[in-house]
């Protein structure tokens, strides 16, 4: 008979192992903008406010993060640029976050986890109606539920739905 041998410690695993500790990670995504509307006050000799709706069309998210993992929470800040299309070509409209977030994860596997996290923080956005820019500073939030999968000790793939609110 023969004795098994045990693994050498240089031998990698066979199941990809939780990483705690510091990270970076690179964002990209679709967006589904809600409609919106924007409202200006109407120079001399009119008075009062004007405004006019706008529909967008999707749009895409790009951007980059860094967190710490504690193994079942991590903690993360994250800057994102967001830009969508209005349907009929007559805007646009740009929106750069800085939000600062917080996600709990649940093993389901040896290398699935579940997501679920709240985020907040500032963002700079602007929009172009008609020619006019409007913009500024404001708060925002996010929520987001999603999957974690560990591709190995240093890389991972997170597939998230994000539901992301701004003024």
């Amino acid at each position: 008979t023969s004795t098994p041998t045990l693994p050498s410690q240089w031998e990698k695993p066979d199941v990809a192992l939780r990483n705690d500790g510091y990270y970076l990670g690179i964002v990209g995504g679709n967006v589904l903008p809600l409609d919106g509307a924007v409202r200006w006050k109407q120079p001399p000799p009119a008075s009062g406010m004007a405004s006019a709706p706008m529909q967008f069309e999707k749009g895409y998210l790009a951007g980059v993060l860094l967190g710490r993992d504690f193994g079942f929470i991590r903690v993360e800040g994250e800057h994102n640029v967001i830009h969508y299309d209005q349907k009929n070509d007559s805007g646009s409209a740009s929106v750069h976050p800085v939000l600062f977030r917080c996600i709990f994860e649940k093993e389901i596997g040896t290398r699935v986890d579940l997501r679920a996290g709240i985020g907040a923080g500032i963002s700079l956005a602007q929009l172009n109606y008609d020619g006019k820019v409007f913009g500024g500073v404001s708060f925002c939030y996010d929520f987001l539920l999603g999957t974690g999968i560990r591709l190995n000790e240093a890389l991972a793939l997170n597939l998230d739905y994000r539901y992301f609110l701004t003024a």
